[in-house]
């Protein structure tokens, strides 16, 4: 072979010995100067696969050193049939993060969890930071608020998360920096990780307990001839005693009470009719004159009697007892007022100040902190009854106080629930006796339903408070999960509103609030009316979550006189079906956005059809009543 072949053989050999002693895995994350083992998974002719510390790599087979890309250089130490040692220099080593978790997954926005990762060595300087990327926009939150410092005593590390972010799709994001600031390394999650608004149950109907004891035979406790106040409660006392079923029976006469009269649970009260306050020693009806109105709890059927007062100074209002409250007994204690029926009953109250007459006691202003409401009323039925109270003498329109009923339930987990009510022959604004002219038919200022606290608070979705959401006052930190339960299931039937002073019927629920504020998320600023959301709901209506609406709100054959002096529209924001037939509102519309959201409106009657005369014409011993339905017809 000449000079030159063999020099050729040399190069080529020393290339060959080059190559055999060089490995190149990707990039992984390896320890300090002490040896690693890493098993040997499988063999080739040329290789050994290896894996260990969270990584999978080739070694050549024969090579004693071994070269990682973007990492350093590491040296072998030892083989054996089923393990290789490598150890490297210090000034090659660089610890690197792994997200642990969540490396994907569904999210519910506002409910805590932990971001976790993993060094490949333990770490002895610098520090971390964590942040989220929007898939998005690519936008980025920083999750940690101080530097998290390296602890060379540990691999693991975690941090807390809110989960207050926007709703939307992220990358998580783990850096590891020197002491100097700079990035020595860092880890991506695998996949995205979603958060969303909390899923809302469909609204089901609250269970009737069972009684725990089997009702005895329905007896009878008689109320003694102008008995007092202590005679009443006595009474009361008796019914509960003798058990479930029984009835507290009032003669007909006034009686006079001071307070508050309570109904118990299982407790049934009976009069011998309205008292007539046109006729002469009632026309044979009861009053019971409780000056501060009336408290009820479960299971009980109270009828034929006129109950409350409403003269100059008197705060007298109706409202189911409390959820957690006994005054009326463990069954309402433990699940609020439910499956209650009044027959013939008027309730007369109110105040000359603005107290409403039937209220379950507003938290409207109330911070979305504040105070739960529990004041229930499920399954409760109103036949043939009557409610007045008194308006501010000649009020001026839209300015007078007090509402003839205010229905509230607060909307927040554990808040008060309210559903499955029925108004039917109901006559709202009897001729009170206390003032006169329109004042004196004591319809108040308007009868709403709307939950509480009220978005238009100042620590709801608009900063400051107010009724719409643009992009200059939305509150971007909301938690929309605070919403538990909506209003739904109500019915009223062939029913008689005398004239309002301000809107005839105002009926609230959430939707619209919540509509214009995802629009804001969504980047419009006129509360996402072009995108489909907006006010009132555009095409995402269907995104919007049940708890947020009033469901199937029922008006059938019922004649709103309407509002004086200026004329007004039943107010429906927003509703969903939401079913009107064959009425009347005598000053404008239903406004129940037929034909959307599931809503519909037929039929309805002309002046010359509508109701002429006051429900109860008739007393109970079948004379007619003084009682003449309002002249201010349209």
């Amino acid at each position: 072979m000449s000079r030159k072949s063999r020099i050729a053989v040399t190069i080529l050999t020393a290339a060959l010995v080059a190559l055999s002693i060089y490995a190149v895995p990707s990039a992984i994350a390896k320890s300090s100067s002490h040896a690693l083992r890493f098993k040997v998974v499988k063999r080739t002719s040329h290789y050994d696969i290896v894996k260990g510390h969270s990584h999978r790599f080739a070694v050549k087979r024969g090579a004693h050193k071994v070269t990682v890309h973007g990492v350093g250089r590491y040296r072998l130490v030892r083989r054996s049939p089923r393990y290789v040692f490598l150890r490297t220099a210090k000034s090659d080593w660089t610890p690197r993060p792994t997200i642990t978790t969540p490396n994907s997954g569904d999210f519910v926005a506002g409910s805590p969890t932990k971001i976790t990762w993993r060094m490949s060595s333990a770490a002895s300087s610098g520090y971390f930071r964590v942040s989220l990327t929007s898939t998005l926009d690519g936008a980025s939150t920083g999750l940690t608020a101080t530097s998290i410092p390296a602890n060379r005593r540990t691999r693991n590390y975690s941090v807390p998360w809110d989960m207050a972010q926007p709703v939307g799709t992220y990358r998580l994001w783990v850096y590891y920096y020197s002491s100097s600031g700079a990035v020595l390394a860092s880890d991506v999650s695998d996949f995205s990780a979603s958060i969303s608004d909390a899923p809302t149950p469909t609204p089901t109907l609250t269970p009737i307990p069972t009684p725990t004891t089997v009702p005895p035979k329905q007896g009878e406790v008689i109320v003694p001839s102008h008995a007092t106040k202590a005679q009443i409660d006595a009474s009361v006392a008796s019914a509960v005693a003798v058990g479930p079923g029984t009835w507290v029976v009032f003669p007909a006469e006034t009686f006079a009470y001071s307070g508050t009269f309570t109904v118990p649970d299982n407790i049934n009260i009976r009069g011998q009719g309205i008292w007539d306050l046109g006729v002469a020693s009632g026309g044979g009806g009861t009053w019971l004159q409780a000056t501060s109105g009336m408290r009820w709890g479960s299971h009980s059927t109270i009828e034929r009697m006129l109950v409350g007062q409403n003269t100059p100074g008197l705060t007298c209002q109706f409202r189911p007892v409390a959820r957690g409250t006994s005054s009326a007994g463990a069954d309402t204690q433990a699940n609020g007022s439910h499956n209650v029926t009044f027959n013939f009953v008027r309730f007369k109250g109110g105040s000359d100040t603005g107290a409403p007459l039937l209220d379950l006691s507003s938290n409207y202003s109330g911070t979305w902190t504040g105070t739960l409401k529990k004041i229930d009323m499920v399954n409760t039925t109103w036949n043939d009854s009557e409610f007045e109270r008194p308006q501010s003498t000649n009020a001026v329109n839209g300015t007078s106080l007090g509402a003839i009923m205010n229905i509230w339930w607060d909307v927040r987990p554990g808040g008060a629930q309210v559903h499955d009510l029925t108004f039917r022959r109901t006559h709202f604004g009897v001729k009170n006796g206390y003032h006169s002219g329109l004042d004196g038919y004591g319809s108040g200022r308007t009868i709403l339903f709307q939950g509480a606290p009220s978005s238009s608070d100042s620590s709801g979705p608009a900063i400051g408070g107010g009724s719409v959401i643009t992009s200059t006052n939305w509150n971007p930190q909301f938690n929309w999960g605070q919403f538990d339960h909506g209003l739904y299931n109500v019915v009223i039937e062939d029913s008689l509103f005398e004239y309002a002073s301000w809107y005839p019927m105002d009926i609230c629920d959430y939707a619209r609030p919540y509509s214009m504020w995802r629009g804001v998320q969504a980047g419009a600023s006129d509360g996402g009316a072009s995108i489909g959301w907006g006010n009132p709901p555009g095409s995402h209506w269907v995104d919007i979550p049940t708890a947020m609406w009033t469901d199937n709100f029922s008006i059938t054959r019922s004649y709103f006189k309407g509002s004086y002096p200026d004329p007004h529209s039943i107010v429906y924001e927003v509703g969903r079906n939401a079913e009107v037939v064959d009425s009347y509102s005598g000053t404008g519309g239903f406004g129940n956005h037929s034909g959307r959201y599931g809503s519909t409106l037929s039929g309805t009657f002309s002046n010359s059809k509508r109701p002429a005369t006051d429900i109860f014409n008739v007393d109970w011993n079948g004379a007619s009543t003084s009682y003449t339905p309002s002249p201010f017809d349209p």
